[in-house]
């Protein structure tokens, strides 16, 4: 990855995915996802209604889980991002993309985005191709001091209120700085990381609960119940047997 993209992409990927699969739940990991798909479009699951979001999307951060039908194999290439990359790549706030799927030509003129499927798919080298793209949409926008020091305590495990408390700023000022950059409030975003701390661990729950800031085992159930719909035992289970299948989200 190029030094100019650095401060707004995490991780830049291309996967070739599903196919037989069936439905496949992607758990919320408080980032924003920026997705072309080659072949098959992203078909979200609600409820019983299937909706087509379409070849490319942004799918912004969330503080729930979602399911998505994989029964159709499909190439795709793209990029986790970093809190502030909105603005910069797409001149709005993570704030009014968080929560849902939103087909890119929505923000991103049409004609541009068809070139860009185009040169994809015929490319040997499709990473270097999307890099490019967000290199030329990349506008200057640097992360507010206040929002940078936030996310550092509230990635380390600090409450919310002496991460605003560090800024010197109003609680409101800072949730509106914060849900700009990142696209979910610091209370959504701090619960979010928290849940992630938690599923990277194989010790037994009551430890993990504790390690992790929850009140208890049952707290860490109940947190699990509703950003993931499954409990931590289910979501061990599915890990396991899942390990050597993951695959990137849209």
């Amino acid at each position: 990855m190029t030094p100019e993209l650095a401060p707004y992409v995490d991780q830049l990927w291309f996967a070739s995915s599903g196919g037989g699969g069936g439905i496949e739940r992607v758990l919320p990991t408080g980032a924003m996802h920026l997705v072309i798909r080659l072949d098959a479009p992203l078909v979200v699951l609600a409820g019983d209604t299937p909706s087509n979001v379409g070849h490319a999307i942004l799918g912004g951060a969330r503080a729930s889980f979602y399911e998505r039908d994989t029964a159709t194999a499909s190439r795709a290439v793209g990029a986790m991002l970093r809190p502030g990359a909105a603005q910069a790549f797409l001149g709005i706030p993570a704030s009014e993309l968080a929560h849902r799927h939103t087909p890119l030509d929505d923000v991103v003129p049409s004609r541009e985005i068809a070139s860009l499927r185009d040169e994809l798919a015929a490319s040997t080298s499709p990473l270097r191709v999307f890099e490019r793209f967000l290199a030329q949409r990349l506008r200057s926008a640097a992360l507010a001091a206040p929002v940078a020091e936030m996310l550092d305590m509230l990635g380390s495990g600090s409450t919310v209120a002496a991460a605003v408390g560090r800024t010197g700023f109003s609680h409101r000022a800072c949730v509106a700085m914060f849900g700009a950059a990142v696209g979910l409030g610091p209370k959504a975003y701090a619960r979010v990381r928290r849940f992630q701390r938690a599923l990277t661990s194989s010790e037994p729950l009551a430890r993990v609960a504790i390690a992790n800031g929850y009140a208890d085992q049952a707290h860490l159930c109940r947190d699990f119940a509703e950003l993931a719909g499954i409990s931590p035992s289910a979501h061990r289970r599915l890990a396991l047997a899942s390990r050597s299948t993951s695959r990137p989200s849209a």
